[in-house]
């Protein structure tokens, strides 16, 4: 006799704690599995959208500790929730910082599109490498088979090896290739959550790496040191280089290098330095001047740039960032007493150079020095870290500009997107997934159904990973089994998982990604569910 069960996500106003498969009503949706998507009752269903009541973790490394803390902003004062090592064991050389020989030196953070989070130790004189840490304990693994994920819960990390959450560490490029840019492109189907770049300095090569094990499967040789990356919305990405405003336009796809975009000299009358990089929401490209008193964007549509001019003579500083307002932050002071800027979108007209006014200056009080890490969190708070004095600022937009002081970290020499809002807003992507658990230890996974609105452009699409135990799903090799549009409802995974020899196990993990259309629309994702059977 065979017994058919189906379990499924369908549109709830109540989203529970936990999910849970069914056989007659589906499952509510979990706002844990959901990474740049919420439910909306009033689209019917599940969009691509920065949850503001979901709030992004801050993954600030402590360049000294050659470890990475992840802070729950909503605390106050803010909590640490983890804290693991990276790099390799002999680089952990403690108490220093920032560009030591024979070190790790942490330094650049990249988020994917689940959220997990990797690390660049950069190895001066010494091997660089990458660490992956899971964002979700659902996504460790349990490698002493203890039942239960040993992890990190506060400031205080486990040694090398023992935290089952750091899934891998892999070594990049020679020793002393310097890793100093760090992004995350926009996937395909067999990586929807992205491919990690790496941009080794000495050695001018972008190591693109597996996201599964860190393998590096490709490199690209380019035509400048790599010092900042970030990806845009077609899978472009944009590499900029130290002490110049030159971007580099590589495609991913192909692994090579497209065009070389050359800095606005005339614009910035003959200054040329470049520090940080972030994106904005129309697809420009910042970078802060560091000698220079500014700012500069490219606009890849139209093949311009802008420029806006910080008032006072010190340099501008490292970090860069936008928020989900329109606005770009940079800190400003260098080496010195910390300050942010800040300026709308709008002030960048092309071929032009505006001012930003002193009243858009926010000073830090006492004696806070060496700003370097800024970022934005899903509420839309604005965060500071140094690497010379162990504080973190708060500045709150929506409150005046409110700005709140807290200890807390160490060293802190990193200016990258390390809450990974930016790469949502700039890719327009969000995901969801929900694992689903057969009656039985041998099922044959059968059809997934879906009912979703596709406006033009934007797009859904639905991979599958199964394995005999829950903790072993984030192990398994994707599989895309829907394109959308395109794939039509429903199709039958198992004929799907039999031709790519998959065997069928009890655990099932569906994710759909999903993408905006271009002007901006999203998808509606109503419900899907999974159908299986099992042999009494």
């Amino acid at each position: 006799m065979t017994a058919h069960y189906y379990g499924g996500l369908f549109r709830s106003t109540d989203p529970i704690l936990e999910s849970r498969t069914v056989g007659d009503g589906g499952a509510a949706f979990d706002p844990r599995y959901a990474r740049g998507t919420s439910f909306q009752p009033q689209a019917g269903g599940m969009v691509v959208a920065i949850d503001p009541q979901h709030s992004s973790d801050l993954w600030l490394v402590n360049t000294a500790e050659s470890n990475i803390t992840r802070w729950d902003p909503t605390t106050t004062p803010p909590s640490a929730v983890g804290t693991f090592r990276v790099g390799l064991p002999a680089g952990e050389c403690p108490g220093s910082c920032c560009w030591e020989d024979g070190c790790n030196m942490p330094s650049r953070v990249a988020l994917d599109g689940q959220g997990n989070v990797y690390v660049a130790s950069q190895g001066f004189q010494f091997q660089g490498s990458v660490t992956k840490i899971a964002a979700d304990q659902t996504d460790c693994i349990d490698r002493n088979n203890n039942g239960r994920i040993d992890t990190s819960t506060s400031r205080e990390s486990l040694d090398y090896g023992e935290d089952e959450c750091v899934l891998w560490t892999r070594h990049v490029g020679p020793p002393n290739a310097v890793l100093r840019a760090l992004t995350v492109d926009v996937g395909d189907a067999q990586r929807p959550d992205g491919y990690v770049w790496v941009g080794g300095f000495n050695t001018r090569t972008l190591y693109k790496l597996d996201p599964l094990d860190g393998t590096v499967i490709n490199t690209v040789e380019t035509d400048l040191e790599p010092y900042g990356a970030l990806v845009t919305g077609d899978g472009t990405l944009y590499v900029s280089t130290l002490g110049s405003g030159d971007l580099e336009a590589i495609d991913t796809r192909l692994a090579r290098v497209r065009h070389r975009h050359q800095n606005p000299v005339e614009l910035r009358n003959g200054c040329q330095g470049s520090y940080g990089i972030t994106l904005d929401r129309h697809g420009r490209i910042w970078t802060n001047g560091w000698d220079c008193p500014d700012a500069i964007a490219y606009d890849p549509a139209e093949n311009t740039w802008c420029r806006v001019t910080i008032p006072g003579d010190q340099a501008v500083g490292r970090g860069i960032t936008g928020d989900s307002a329109g606005r770009i932050w940079t800190t400003v002071g260098g080496d010195g007493q910390s300050h942010v800027a800040w300026w709308d979108q709008s002030a960048c007209q092309p071929g032009e150079s505006n001012a930003v006014p002193d009243a858009q200056i926010i000073r830090a009080p006492g004696v806070i020095r060496g700003p370097t890490a800024i970022g934005s969190d899903s509420r839309g708070n604005i965060w500071v870290a140094h690497h010379d004095t162990p504080k973190m600022l708060k500045i709150e937009p929506n409150n005046d500009h409110q700005i709140t002081v807290f200890e807390g970290t160490n060293r802190v020499y990193s200016y990258t997107d390390f809450t990974g809002i930016n790469r949502r807003m700039s890719l327009g992507l969000g995901t969801y997934h929900h694992e689903f658990q057969a009656n039985c230890d041998a099922p044959q996974w059968t059809q997934l159904h879906w009912s979703a609105s596709i406006p033009p452009g934007s797009t859904i699409n639905f991979s599958v990973q199964v394995a005999d135990r829950r903790h072993k799903l984030d192990l398994a090799t994707p599989l895309t089994v829907a394109d959308i549009p395109g794939s039509e409802s429903p199709v039958h995974v198992g004929q799907l998982l039999d031709a790519a020899g998959i065997r069928h196990h009890a655990f099932i993990r569906v994710k759909a990604t999903m993408t905006l259309g271009a002007d901006q629309s999203s998808p509606v994702l109503r419900q899907f569910k999974m159908n299986w059977s099992c042999d009494d």
